[in-house]
């Protein structure tokens, strides 16, 4: 029987931006100790107007790592249930020192911003409202439904992943792709303009 392979080895993990349009300048605003939680954003050339795409992966609330049913030690809910609250207690923190450093990012962008990605808050979270204050929210301005993006197994009915815009784009659609179920959030698809008067 040969070894089985540690996929670790070979994998990284990230944020990762495409783009069909010129890509002009890259950057990392923050990663997390292991790379996997980081908002990284390009500056691309639409036509005459150069654009700040922010790709985003907030600090998650590590839940879905943890299942007390599989857990033969704990009996006790109450530990449980400490567990729990411990995880989200620390998400909230991480989350809101990286959402205030990508704010002030945001506020001195030359260039207008869509910031998209896995905040891993709710709309009513302190991320999403602190966003919210200097920031449109596409899903707000052009979404349908409820728009829940978290496709895990325990709580379907989050949206924790948006897209938020400044400057002179307007959104002028937003959908999630509940056609493309292969991991833990269903992609958002986020259309956009920019109005030709300055």
């Amino acid at each position: 029987m040969e070894p089985e392979t540690n996929h670790m080895e070979y994998s990284r993990v990230g944020t990762l931006i495409v783009s069909r349009f010129p890509i002009v300048a890259t950057g990392d605003i923050l990663s997390g100790e292991m790379g996997f939680n980081r908002v990284s954003f390009v500056d691309v050339v639409v036509g005459s107007d150069t654009m700040r795409i922010i790709n985003v992966h907030l600090h998650s609330m590590g839940l879905g790592r943890f299942d007390p049913r599989t857990q033969s030690q704990i009996r006790d809910m109450g530990r449980a249930t400490r567990t729990i609250l411990s995880k989200l207690k620390e998400g909230v923190f991480e989350r809101s020192n990286e959402v205030k450093k990508m704010a002030a990012f945001i506020e001195h962008s030359p260039y207008p911003v869509v910031c998209v990605g896995d905040f891993n808050d709710m709309p009513y979270g302190y991320t999403y409202r602190y966003l919210r204050r200097t920031l449109k929210n596409a899903f707000e301005d052009a979404g349908r439904g409820f728009g829940f993006t978290y496709n895990g197994g325990t709580l379907r009915v989050l949206r924790i992943d948006n897209q938020f815009y400044t400057g002179r784009v307007r959104a002028i659609g937003l959908q999630t792709r509940y056609d493309i179920p292969y991991t833990d959030h269903f992609p958002v698809q986020g259309t956009y303009e920019i109005p030709t008067d300055k």
